[in-house]
């Protein structure tokens, strides 16, 4: 994306944000682009391309801890609701009323809390990999244990280290070893060396590599530790410390149950490969929330947006052709 269509806010909680704007507005809907960890806007750069052609007019934020953006470190910086009034302030410097508002990984999470905190700017949701949830106080432990009992493996097992201390300095450290793991070439690895707890310090602090995947290149791959190492990870791995301490839910406990239905279009897509965040649970724990859900499975790891470009537009495409 042209950094010339790049621009700046502060918002009303005092967070500098950096986002990309359509330099050129269409006829169509505005669309936010929400990314997750640990990319960042430019992961978006194709499918904006994409879109614009079509008449939508993207916005598309480096989310807090991220680029240009601010990058606080505590936990309380990155919860749901505030975060939620930070793309509210985008919109409004935008002067846009209501948008779409796409996600993938932790983006999917914040635009299913936008559309609980901000439900008259919103007409859209679009979830990539992570399933939209009722809000639930997290016991990390039952809830690895449960989900290792229901489908074999530990989702969230490394949530724990990941929040910790030591994990950014590690990652930093590491940079090459992490980004092998991530973007390996077989997405089943995550499940015995990435999400069980204990697996992903003991990989990093061997300095263990993979084969990488063949849809990230060597000027992705180049990019993104560049920036790794130049920006740390203290800020984006507040996104797992909000829920690891709860930031989230003490904001969302105060939210009354029937904000936690969804009246507007739902589509959530999901990766048949995607170890750290079930497809299954589109249909088993969405679904039920949505009165206009729309379910599709790619069979993809959980970067879909570079392993399955084409299909995941395809299925966004015919989705806001339907719906708007």
């Amino acid at each position: 994306m042209d950094s010339a269509s790049y621009k700046q806010i502060t918002t009303s909680r005092s967070y500098m944000y950096s986002y990309y704007r359509s330099a050129h507005k269409g006829p169509k809907q505005a669309i936010v682009l929400l990314h997750g960890f640990p990319e960042y806007s430019d992961m978006w750069a194709e499918p904006v391309k994409a879109l614009e052609a079509l008449g939508y007019n993207c916005i598309v934020p480096d989310l807090l801890g991220y680029g240009a953006s601010s990058k606080p470190v505590e936990a309380e910086a990155y919860n749901s609701e505030g975060l939620s009034q930070d793309i509210a302030d985008l919109l409004d410097s935008e002067g846009i009323d209501k948008a779409i508002v796409i996600g993938h990984d932790w983006g999917s999470y914040l635009a299913g809390r936008f559309a609980n905190w901000q439900p008259s700017r919103i007409i859209g949701l679009v979830l990539t990999s992570v399933a939209y949830q009722p809000s639930a106080k997290l016991e990390l432990e039952k809830a690895n244990a449960r989900l290792k009992a229901t489908i074999g493996y530990e989702p969230f097992g490394y949530w724990t280290w990941i929040a910790s201390a030591e994990a950014p300095r590690t990652l930093h450290d590491h940079a090459e070893s992490f980004f092998s793991l991530l973007y390996a070439q077989n997405a089943d690895i995550w499940k015995t060396e990435f999400t069980p707890t204990g697996k992903l310090q003991d990989w990093l602090h061997h300095d263990r590599t993979v084969e990488g995947a063949k849809f990230i290149t060597p000027e992705i791959k180049a990019r993104t530790i560049q920036k790794w190492k130049e920006e740390g990870f203290d800020g984006k791995l507040g996104w797992y410390r909000a829920m690891t301490e709860n930031a989230h839910w003490n904001h969302e406990q105060n939210l009354a149950p029937e904000n936690f239905r969804l009246d507007i279009p739902v589509l959530f897509i999901g990766g048949l490969r995607d170890a750290p965040a079930p497809a299954a649970l589109g249909d088993l724990v969405t679904k039920p929330l949505c009165h206009d859900y729309t379910g599709k499975v790619i069979d993809s790891g959980h970067w879909m947006l570079r392993e399955k470009p084409e299909e995941w537009l395809e299925t966004v495409k015919i989705w806001l052709e339907a719906k708007f």
